[in-house]
């Protein structure tokens, strides 16, 4: 775990330092002001606030994509990193309206939100793998999964398209597909915005998440990495 900080910790220095001073002003004036973004006009330039788990590289990398593609097609967006001691805290940030977005799996969120529903889910979804009627392929579970999450969000909630990307491997319990999700405060993001996230959800596979992580991790600077993939996909 230490080493995992380590990195994100340069990840936050290298990729967040231009905007560190307005992110510390941020939270300062709302510690003694009204929500931020609480009633966001999608037209203005509040910017996204998009928050992260520092010790999970993947979440690291798909903030910083997520991000980027924002930025890239003129919405403000700003990135930051945060210690998670449980998955469920990453709802709570939305709740707070100290996140507009955040990421995760389905499986894991839906487990975070509603853990007997998931694990319901789970035998079930482990009786069909078992029976031979599991297709990776068709989308049914991935969408059987994704579906149940999105209806136990809280109200002023909802999520992008699933990903056919796959990650989360360190927090399959109880085992469920774990199809990577953007999360966002609803009233944040008009309909072209939503269009956008669900465009990088569309490109990504797994193999780009695991190559994009890795990269990050190893060269330890995610705006290039990520704008490089970006420019690769017209995004």
């Amino acid at each position: 775990m230490k080493g995992v900080q380590s990195v994100s910790q340069t990840f936050w220095k290298r990729r967040i330092a231009p905007v560190a001073t307005a992110l510390a002003v941020a939270a300062l004036t709302a510690s003694c002001a009204q929500e931020p973004h609480s009633h966001r006009d999608p037209t203005a330039e509040d910017p996204v606030t998009v928050i992260v788990d520092q010790t999970r590289p993947q979440q690291i990398m798909l903030g910083g994509l997520y991000e980027g593609a924002m930025n890239n097609a003129k919405i403000p967006a700003l990135y930051q990193v945060e210690r998670m001691n449980n998955n469920s805290d990453r709802v709570r940030l939305l709740s707070e309206h100290r996140a507009d977005l955040i990421f995760g799996c389905t499986g894991e969120l839906l487990t975070s939100l509603n853990p007997k529903e998931a694990e319901r889910l789970s035998q079930e979804y482990l009786a069909d793998k078992e029976a031979g009627k599991v297709d990776k392929n068709s989308g049914t579970w991935r969408d059987k999964v994704y579906e149940t999450m999105v209806a136990n969000l809280p109200e002023h909630a909802t999520a992008g398209n699933p990903s056919s990307a796959t990650g989360c491997e360190d927090v399959n319990d109880p085992p469920l597909p774990q199809n990577i999700v953007p999360v966002f405060r609803s009233s944040m993001f008009d309909r072209n915005e939503r269009l956008l996230l669900n465009r990088v959800s569309g490109t990504i596979d797994t193999q780009d998440v695991e190559k994009l992580t890795e990269k990050a991790h190893g060269d330890l600077n995610l705006s290039v990495v990520v704008q490089d993939y970006l420019r690769a996909h017209d995004m």
